[in-house]
């Protein structure tokens, strides 16, 4: 009985297959380039156009009182400011206030039976 093992050595030849698969990705990469490229500089800038003449359509055109508009803020800024003398009047949120038949603060309900 004889035993033949034919082992084929890689050719210098066997990357030339490849080419067509190199190909075609490159093609795809170029092409998906492409789109996002078309896409950020074309497609969005036309759809903020778009929106910019929606927005000019839509803006009032009555004129805006200015002094009226400074008073305002004006009074909103002094609204803003704090007093420290009224902060000093608080009272302490985390002491419960004392009755006067509860000297130790805290609930005025019926108090757990003991054992």
């Amino acid at each position: 009985m004889k035993l033949s093992l034919h082992l084929k050595l890689p050719s210098s030849r066997s990357w030339l297959r490849l080419i067509p698969f190199g190909t075609l990705v490159v093609l795809f990469v170029v092409l998906a380039i492409c789109v996002v490229f078309l896409y950020q500089e074309f497609y969005q800038t036309i759809a903020q156009a778009k929106v910019v003449y929606i927005l000019q359509s839509q803006i009032s055109l009555s004129r805006v009182d200015v002094p009226l508009y400074q008073s305002i803020f004006q009074n909103l800024e002094e609204k803003k400011k704090s007093n420290p003398a009224l902060l000093q009047n608080l009272p302490n949120p985390f002491n419960p206030p004392t009755t006067p038949g509860n000297p130790g603060g805290g609930s005025t309900g019926p108090s757990p039976a003991s054992p």
